[in-house]
Formats: C-alpha cells, structure tokens, sequence
C-alpha cells in the first residue's frame, strides 16, 4: 500500500487497485525524538504527521479526569445491568489524585470492577481497588526546602523559613511519615494518627489533587 498514491496491489497481484481510505495511527512514544535518533523513518513520519492530535495521559487531564471517569462508569452500568450509579466525593478525589501509570485501561478496569464489586448506588473511594502505595508516594512527597524533616526515629521537626509554611505542609508530611512507617498500609497509618481509615484516605486524595492541580 502507499500512503501517497492511496493504491495497492493484492499478495500475487499485478493490478494496481486505487482506494479511498483515510489512515489513524497512535503511539505513546515521542516520535520526534525516534525519528532524531534514527529509530523510526524519517520519510513515513512526514508521510503519516498531517493532522496531529496530542491526547494527553489521565495525570494530565485535570478536571476533564472526573468526566472520563463518569463516561466509563455509565458505560459498565449499562452493559451489566446494574442501575444507575454515581461517584462520590471521596471517590472523585481519589481519581484524582491518582497517576494512573496504566492509563485509561486502568481506570476502566478500577470502575468495572467497582460497579460489579458494590450494590451501593454511589461509588466510594472504599469500593475503588487501585494500588494506593503509588498514589500515595507520587503525591505526599514534600518539597527539600519545605522547612519539614523526618529523622530516622520517625520524629518529625519543623523549621520556619523567612516565608513562612503552609499548614496543609505540615499536615502532608505528617501523613507520609505514618504511611512510611506504616509500610503504606492505611489502616495502620490511620490509626497511628488516630482518625478513620476514610477520614486519612480522603486526606491523601485531598493533598493528592491539591499538587496535581499546582
């Protein structure tokens, strides 16, 4: 087949056939760099790079995140016959927060399995199976110069810089101190700071957006 002439010739043939057809091809690598370093044809990149069109990954989508994710949960409640449902709260900010390092086929794999998992008609960050370790390592990272330290003894001290410090900060790095001293378990870094199993998740979810949205 050539791309230009938009005319073929069968396995054996000796006939040119002239069609009409239009081509999508998709990758997930930069393939301006490939090209630069000699790992894809220059000629059959010029030839395919007419209309490009950048579809960012999940961790970039921002608020759009929130509508993907209601899209994907109406389609797997109308295909096993469940009802209607809807996302929570905590659930919606979990989603967010998350990287989703496998992108949409993550998400739709977490909300399948949501959706066939709960009768309940909203969808709880609880009825949401991800690997949190993720989530939580990628988002309560605190900046070097946050003024916060954790020895090796799990004490934490807090330095005031010129400008001051965010309380949220502080309450951020409390949250990774438990999680790393509980093995990112939540229950038990939940009951290391005496709150709720919910009550840390839907912290992590709110830091979690709070620095994907900065």
């Amino acid at each position: 087949m050539c791309l230009e002439t938009q005319r073929f010739r069968r396995v054996g043939g000796t006939v040119e056939i002239q069609v009409d057809v239009r081509f999508l091809a998709a990758t997930n690598a930069d393939l301006e760099t490939s090209v630069r370093d000699g790992h894809f044809r220059d000629d059959l990149y010029h030839r395919l790079n007419v209309v490009p069109i950048e579809a960012p990954p999940l961790r970039l989508r921002g608020e759009d995140m929130r509508l993907i994710a209601d899209h994907v949960l109406e389609e797997y409640t109308n295909l096993h016959g469940t009802g209607a449902r809807r996302l929570g709260e905590s659930s919606q900010l979990l989603l967010s927060a998350y990287s989703w390092p496998g992108n949409v086929r993550e998400l739709r794999h977490v909300i399948e399995r949501a959706v066939l998992m709960t009768d309940r008609a909203v969808i709880r960050a609880d009825d949401l199976i991800i690997d949190r370790r993720t989530y939580a390592a990628a988002t309560l990272t605190p900046p070097s110069n946050s003024g916060i330290r954790l020895d090796d003894q799990g004490a934490i001290s807090v330095e005031f810089p010129p400008q001051g410090i965010a309380l949220e900060a502080v309450e951020r790095e409390l949250i990774r101190a438990a999680l790393e001293r509980s093995g990112n378990n939540v229950t038990k870094a939940a009951a290391l700071l005496h709150v709720s199993r919910d009550t840390l998740r839907y912290r992590i979810s709110k830091h979690g957006a709070t620095e994907a949205g900065e």
